[in-house]
């Protein structure tokens, strides 16, 4: 009797450390997991290994993101269309926003640290309620990841996912009322530009590991070549703008969050690596127009695009914040 006693002693001692161990702080290396964001079991992404996973116990782990309510929360359905726009700023990247929202004439957010960005028209989501009290870290590009995780996966944001319709902007991406007026007279589920300069995602992979040593690509290059997409194939989504329809649907959140996935996976913060891959996994086309006028593309690339695509028409800004 006292042997089975010492063994389940000793079992609640170990259960007791585990579970200290797993919850306890240590850097704020990536972007955790959550549990809601997560479609690997549906959509193929790989499995992490045993020593990812161990790997992964050494990262800060998130807060549960609160539920952001709008003041009023029938704002987004009482706007003819159910169209809205978004930007996430986030560690002084933008200073200024340079899309006119009130041009637009529909609901528009800026999601920040910086309450001071929304003028104009632009409507403020605290950054703050995503990552708990005090200012945002910016070590380890920390602002960066809450920055992609917000854009990639907006339905995480109640008054975004009421929207029928989604447009996400850069910052620096001024949105002409009449470019705006050309997407919402389009009727596809998933809008977005070519690359102005790549001609393919095998190349922005090649970019990256040049010019980005923090982001690490190896394993997202793996996953690709272990899988039927075509990383060479000819086009490269630039996704500073980026047009979703039914953007809360069961079909586009598991592009989102195959998406963020597939970007953990290396770490590597540069999104445009993984949303081909992400959209072709869930069998969903992208149709891209020019980000400016064909006679303006360098000539490998203006020789290559569809005679077809025509220039969306919005104004490319540089960074107005740091780096």
């Amino acid at each position: 009797m006292q042997g089975k006693q010492q063994i389940f002693l000793l079992f609640v001692l170990l259960s007791g450390l585990c579970f200290i161990y797993n919850n306890t702080p240590q850097d704020h290396g990536w972007i955790l997991k959550c549990s809601s964001c997560i479609s690997n079991q549906t959509y193929g992404a790989p499995k992490a290994s045993f020593w990812q996973k161990r790997k992964s116990h050494s990262i800060k782990r998130l807060p549960e993101l609160p539920v952001y309510e709008a003041t009023n929360t029938t704002e987004a359905s009482q706007h003819i269309n159910r169209i809205g726009v978004y930007t996430v700023v986030s560690g002084g990247y933008e200073v200024t926003l340079r899309t006119s929202a009130a041009a637009l004439e529909v609901p528009c957010y800026v999601v920040s640290d910086d309450a001071s960005l929304a003028i104009g028209g632009w409507r403020h989501i605290p950054l703050a309620r995503f990552y708990g009290a005090g200012d945002l870290p910016t070590q380890n590009r920390f602002a960066t990841w809450l920055q992609r995780f917000i854009k990639i996966c907006p339905h995480f944001i109640p008054v975004l996912r009421e929207f029928d319709v989604l447009l996400y902007i850069d910052g620096n991406i001024e949105m002409k009322p009449a470019a705006f007026q050309k997407l919402k007279m389009d009727h596809s589920e998933l809008i977005s530009v070519v690359h102005g300069e790549r001609l393919s995602v095998r190349e922005e992979l090649h970019v990256v590991k040049s010019r980005f040593p923090s982001c690490r690509v190896d394993n997202i290059e793996k996953l690709y070549n272990s899988s039927d997409f075509d990383a060479d194939a000819f086009g490269l989504t630039q996704t500073n703008v980026l047009w979703r329809l039914k953007p809360a649907s069961p079909r586009m959140r598991a592009l989102s969050e195959l998406w963020l996935s597939t970007l953990k996976l290396g770490p590597c913060w540069r999104d445009q690596t993984g949303f081909d891959y992400a959209a072709w996994k869930v069998g969903m086309r992208v149709k891209r127009f020019l980000q400016k006028k064909r006679e303006s593309l360098p000539e490998r690339l203006r020789i290559r695009v569809d005679p077809d695509q025509t220039p969306l028409g919005f104004k490319y800004h540089g960074h107005s914040g740091k780096n």
